[in-house]
């Protein structure tokens, strides 16, 4: 078995097994995430050490919201490093922080995928009805 990139028990418990809410967060990760990766790499190939530690944190605390502590922990090594103005280690480092990204995104996407159907499923139950209610004054102003 490979590694397990993200805690996904946790990371159901935080939210609460409300699918709705973690529906939303790996929807929102899964677009600004790779924005935030992207500052970083920037950062990174730039040799900004403090652009470097400000995007490393970002990137950081994204991942342990989604309890991604094995990915949270490369990015904070880098932030660490850019802390101390050793920027020069920090481009392999980055590598290594984006496979492992890519790694969790593919792991990701399926439970975004599988959260999405079930939010779908519930909207389309066949005993909820939908009543419309047909506003006899809006009609009249209408004509």
């Amino acid at each position: 078995m490979g590694v397990e990139w993200f805690d996904r028990e946790a990371l159901v418990l935080a939210y609460g097994g409300k699918q709705q809410h973690l529906g939303k967060l790996l929807r929102s990760y899964l677009q600004e995430g790779p924005k935030t990766l992207a500052a970083l790499c920037t950062a990174a190939a730039r040799g900004d050490a403090a652009q470097i530690e400000c995007s490393a944190h970002q990137v950081a605390g994204e991942l342990l919201r989604l309890h991604a502590r094995p990915v949270a922990a490369i990015a904070r090594q880098i932030e660490r490093a850019a802390a101390t103005g050793r920027v020069q280690g920090v481009l392999a480092l980055m590598s290594v922080l984006e496979l492992a990204m890519r790694q969790l995104l593919g792991s990701l996407v399926p439970l975004a995928v599988q959260l999405q159907r079930a939010e779908v499923a519930r909207y389309a139950q066949p005993e909820d009805e939908l009543v419309l209610v047909i506003d006899e004054d809006f009609n009249e102003a209408a004509a």
